[in-house]
């Protein structure tokens, strides 16, 4: 069990949550957009990541220019692959949450991608809402990552105690406690039992043959 003081191990439970939920609002937006843009809508989300429609749409220009739909179909499904990368590290980030690391690594190559391609085509002003979004994104991922760090030695069954506000480490302290108090029930009271009986009847028995001396 980690070693820091328990409203802190809280603390950093919740941030690594809060983190893993706003990944999920990134999977979710941007496989609605991916969406939107196969059916070619004129309208769309702006809280998504951008790599993956970045990805479509160069398959969706290359068929348009070579009059090829596989192109298109291509790059429809390497989009789906980094959503799918995305969604993997939100759905087992609870179990395995090394791979909040993971999801930041990727969200900063989405943001590293961006940033390349409005230095070469410049700034649109309403993508500066999709600017701001991404920098929460990595705000959030970041400190999701330093509580994972800072996790490292909670397993995952205390973690889950944590986040419902039981401390771990004082619930089995009671749990001792109350074990001591009634004589040592348990696995460990029923191991001392059946020894005391072992012995009562190792006893009796010694007893018994000296009678019948």
């Amino acid at each position: 069990m980690n070693t820091m003081d328990f409203n802190e191990l809280r603390k950093q439970a919740v941030k690594f949550t809060q983190a893993r939920n706003f990944l999920l609002i990134v999977v979710a937006f941007t496989a609605v957009n991916l969406i939107l843009a196969a059916v070619e809508a004129d309208w769309y989300f702006l809280f998504s990541a951008y790599a993956p429609l970045s990805i479509f749409y160069e398959g969706y220009w290359l068929a348009k220019e070579f009059a090829n739909n596989a192109f298109m179909i291509a790059g429809l499904f390497l989009a789906a692959i980094v959503i799918a990368m995305y969604a993997a590290c939100w759905l087992f980030a609870n179990r395995a949450r090394v791979l909040i690391l993971v999801a930041l690594i990727l969200f900063g190559i989405d943001c590293l991608l961006y940033a390349w391609l409005i230095l070469l085509y410049g700034l649109e002003p309403s993508e500066i809402i999709d600017i701001l979004f991404h920098a929460w994104i990595i705000y959030s991922l970041v400190g999701g990552t330093i509580a994972w760090s800072k996790l490292r030695g909670v397993s995952n069954e205390d973690f889950t105690a944590i986040l419902q506000g039981v401390n771990p480490a004082a619930a089995a302290q009671a749990q001792y406690e109350s074990t001591e108090e009634q004589g040592g029930t348990g696995e460990y009271g029923k191991e001392v039992e059946e020894a005391s009986e072992g012995n009562r009847e190792e006893q009796w028995n010694a007893s018994y043959r000296r009678d019948d001396q």
